[in-house]
């Protein structure tokens, strides 16, 4: 009789799942002795029984255990099995609905690690998984990546990936954008942060590349967004920081952002600056609008009206 490992998890984390614990058993000593898509319980059970001579420990993968159905009563003893035949049961839910509770007692069962969904959370989990892992990163550029990489297991692979070329040093801000960004995000970042500082420089770069690389209404949205916080607590000054950002849903580093365009620009400016983008969605979607002209003129209006000195709105 074998011994039950299952993986329980989403096809992203499933595959990365999949790949530690085959690795893990084969340093064991084990030998993938097959890799199968569902199947019959009975076959699958079997494996203990049909050891080789030449082998001390065997291991099935069986994906898409789904397939296999519900255990039947009869064959729960046979998850009381020696490690030496392994069968790594891979699941996208949970194994619940089809192996009883009784049976499942028995078995090892891997998840996923939970990423946090809001910010703040998921910074400090990201911070945390570098801590574990010897990666040294600044707080700022961990707060880069949460922002702009949505996916876990993305996030999780991008870190990885940067701890390996920092080699020991600190991961810096600098390095991210150097290294996890494509040219047409880090010309999106690049507006946005210009933006946000009032760097003409960084705008005049960013802006011929995005005009032949990025669509229109996505671009708008974008900057929106980058925006929309300060706005909000321009006019709920009383409301506090941590609600605002949970409110929002805004990543530190666009808060970081925000909280420099409030020193760059007026209340007054950042509001009809908002409107005017408003309007350009509006009038990009009907046909009507300025387009990537208006927009120009609009962020150059904006410039503008930059503060020489930073005084409160």
């Amino acid at each position: 009789m074998p011994h039950i490992v299952i993986i329980s998890a989403s096809e992203a984390s499933q595959r990365r799942l999949l790949s530690e614990t085959i690795e893990r058993y084969q340093k064991k000593g084990f030998m993938l002795s097959g890799r199968k898509e569902g199947g019959f319980w009975q076959d699958v059970l079997a494996v203990g029984q049909n050891q080789s001579l030449f082998v001390d420990r065997q291991l099935l993968v069986v994906e898409s255990a789904e397939d296999l159905g519900p255990l039947p009563k009869e064959m729960v003893p046979f998850f009381q099995g020696d490690e030496s035949s392994t069968v790594l049961l891979v699941y996208e839910g949970s194994p619940s609905k089809y192996i009883p509770r009784e049976a499942l007692r028995y078995a090892a069962v891997l998840k996923a690690d939970e990423i946090p969904f809001w910010p703040s959370a998921r910074l400090n989990w990201l911070l945390g998984l570098c801590k574990n892992e010897g990666i040294k990163i600044d707080r700022e550029a961990a707060s880069l990546l949460v922002e702009w990489i949505e996916d876990g297991e993305e996030l999780r692979s991008e870190i990885m990936k940067l701890g390996f070329f920092a080699k020991g040093q600190v991961i810096s801000s600098e390095i991210v954008k150097a290294l996890s960004f494509d040219e047409g995000r880090n010309s999106l970042l690049r507006l946005l942060d210009g933006l946000c500082q009032g760097d003409r420089e960084e705008i005049l770069k960013a802006f011929p590349h995005l005009r032949e690389s990025m669509p229109f209404l996505p671009l708008v949205a974008a900057i929106y967004n980058r925006f929309r916080p300060v706005l909000y607590q321009a006019f709920f000054p009383s409301l506090p920081e941590k609600q605002l950002t949970s409110f929002l849903s805004i990543r530190n580093y666009a808060w970081k952002m925000a909280a420099e365009a409030k020193k760059n620009y007026s209340k007054e400016d950042l509001s009809r600056f908002l409107v005017g983008l408003i309007a350009f969605s509006y009038g990009e979607k009907t046909g009507l609008g300025k387009g990537w002209v208006g927009l120009e003129t609009s962020v150059l209006r904006l410039l503008s009206q930059k503060r020489t000195s930073h005084k409160k709105s």
